[in-house]
């Protein structure tokens, strides 16, 4: 049975379409390895994209098989890459984009007005606190707040395998031990 930790009520229900989630399952690889892509397949930059498969149906249209694949080893590659609380942007999408993150410190707090994160940790493990409000952030950009000390929040450890959802509005928090090291990935999705 699925856990649920809510320290505040969303301001509105998460929309987690099947098309998002299929879109992060892809991106780790829950999908199908893609062990057999085939010769049309081509890479670039962690990324692949196959061609319509050979056995089309005379006179019925058939769309292009474009994937974005991303195997576990380009993920890690990719992190390793990273810089000591950072994340790359993988693919941003006019609904969505995805972000491959590393923190080997803490992150500073986060709200997103417009965005709710669907977290996957990868690899490693720190403490996630969520809720409660921040005293002191700014507004880096339109709808993006950061910096500053959350009061209230819930404090919860996450290590590989969990998933969780933050809804738009929630402050949000990566805390690391010194020493540890979190590898994760965030689908982020419009709060509708």
């Amino acid at each position: 049975m699925p856990r649920t930790f809510q320290s505040t009520p969303p301001r509105r229900p998460p929309a987690v379409t099947l098309a998002c989630v299929c879109t992060l399952a892809g991106a780790l690889g829950a999908c199908g390895r893609g062990e057999a892509r085939g010769a049309a397949a081509t890479r670039a930059g962690g990324r692949e994209s196959a061609a319509a498969p050979a056995t089309a149906r005379p006179g019925v249209a058939q769309a292009a098989d474009t994937l974005e694949f991303y195997s576990a080893s380009d993920l890690a590659r990719i992190a390793a890459g990273l810089g000591s609380s950072t994340g790359k942007t993988l693919s941003d999408h006019p609904g969505y984009k995805y972000i491959q993150g590393r923190r080997t410190v803490d992150g500073a707090p986060e709200v997103h007005d417009a965005w709710l994160d669907l977290g996957v940790v990868q690899a490693g493990r720190a403490v996630l606190v969520t809720g409660g409000h921040v005293v002191g952030g700014r507004m880096d950009s339109p709808g993006e707040h950061r910096g500053g000390v959350i009061e209230g929040g819930t404090a919860r450890p996450v290590a590989p395998g969990d998933l969780y959802l933050i809804p738009a509005g929630v402050p949000h928090q990566y805390r690391v031990a010194a020493g540890d090291t979190l590898r994760y990935l965030t689908v982020k999705l419009p709060a509708r």
